[in-house]
């Protein structure tokens, strides 16, 4: 008995230090910044917001020729605000949600992106920096009244090497950041009341704050900090610029994939173009869409660029071409039979009956699976 007793004493010596020195992540502070960019003076994205939530807002200028003039979709977004004290191993349910509050631009297929990470390095003085990883990713468009995304995250623990963590939120392509921020207290347990970011932060959203990066802190709720707006306008188009090049790079990659007969992989990165399609005119037939036959097909314009991509269990069809300026969009095809590598080339015209319907007419130019000079008709819907 005494044996299995020093036992027992022994094992509860060397697990207590243990479990007292666990530690937890506290909340130090609470950033926002707010930018605003006009894309060739046609869109226009703003946002306006604190650390509780975020109004964001895509504009058609008023100077626009288009019939849209003026006209607004914008969105109300809210997100899981953490605690003062993050305890490593707690399993947490972050969520976003985003409203439509006005939607004059339906025709246009535009969207707003909202993105929930948790970062190990510093964001920067705007926000839009710092390593980590996405944990949600939610997208509302103009046929969306609502959409919501959620997310079960488990606290990890600090180090030596780990001293800080920080939860952000970030839109695109409107501009607007926040940022919670925590130190690592290597030992002990959380106090029994602790400051964290709904404690610190203003709940109403401000009309408007372009330009400026905010903060406060759970020692000091009306620390603020102000930046130079030209300064918010040039990192605004900066991170379009990135966007952009992203939204290409996938494109890009997917045309490759294809060529190289790797059909899944030519689909996700088709895919993840359309979730990266840029705001404007520009992009606006970029989507999935879904016609007669099986399945869904993914659409990418790029300016007067046109490719769709639509591969389901028996072909892979690739089109490229042009926008013409009456609507009309002169593409190749190449139609690949999967089981045989049989390649059929086309000639396809689309015509653009609405923002989201087409109309094709196709005629095979050579001989494979199917005879040269076969002509056919199709139509397609947008999906999303």
């Amino acid at each position: 008995m005494k044996s299995i007793l020093c036992m027992f004493l022994a094992i509860f010596l060397l697990v207590t230090p243990m479990l007292a020195a666990e530690g937890y992540w506290q909340f130090i502070e609470t950033k926002t910044y707010n930018g605003k960019n006009a894309d060739n003076d046609t869109w226009i994205y703003t946002s306006s917001g604190s650390g509780a939530g975020a109004i964001l807002e895509i504009m058609l200028s008023q100077d626009s020729p288009l019939r849209e003039k003026g006209q607004k979709f914008q969105c109300k977004a809210s997100w899981t605000i953490p605690a003062g004290a993050l305890v490593p191993g707690q399993k947490l349910h972050l969520s976003v949600e985003t409203d439509t509050i006005e939607n004059g631009l339906a025709p246009w297929g535009l969207r707003h992106n909202v993105v929930y990470s948790v970062l190990s390095t510093d964001p920067g003085p705007n926000l839009e920096e710092g390593q980590g990883e996405n944990l949600i990713s939610l997208n509302i468009g103009t046929g969306d009244r609502s959409a919501r995304a959620g997310h079960d995250w488990t606290v990890p623990n600090g180090s030596e090497a780990q001293k800080v963590l920080y939860l952000r939120i970030k839109s695109y392509p409107t501009v607007h950041r926040t940022s919670y921020k925590y130190a690592w207290i290597e030992k002990g347990n959380p106090p029994a009341e602790v400051k964290g970011p709904a404690d610190t932060i203003n709940k109403e959203i401000p009309a408007n704050n372009e330009g400026a990066a905010t903060g406060a802190s759970a020692a000091d709720p009306d620390t603020s900090v102000t930046l130079d707006e030209n300064s918010g306008q040039q990192t605004d188009n900066q991170t379009i610029s990135a966007g952009l090049a992203e939204f290409r790079k996938h494109l890009k990659s997917g045309i490759s994939e294809f060529q190289s007969k790797n059909w899944s992989k030519a689909s996700e990165s088709f895919e993840k173009a359309v979730q990266l399609r840029p705001a404007g005119e520009d992009f606006s037939l970029t989507g999935i869409w879904r016609s007669n036959a099986p399945g869904q097909s993914f659409i990418v314009q790029d300016g007067k660029a046109f490719s769709m991509l639509y591969v389901n269990s028996d072909f892979a069809h690739l089109a490229e071409g042009s926008i013409g300026a009456n609507g009309q969009i002169r593409t190749t095809m190449q139609r690949v039979k999967i089981s045989s590598g049989a390649l059929n080339r086309m000639e396809v015209i689309y015509e653009t009956i609405s923002p989201d319907h087409l109309k094709n007419s196709w005629k095979n130019l050579e001989d494979a699976d199917i005879p040269a000079g076969m002509t056919g008709q199709d139509e397609c819907h947008r999906v999303k």
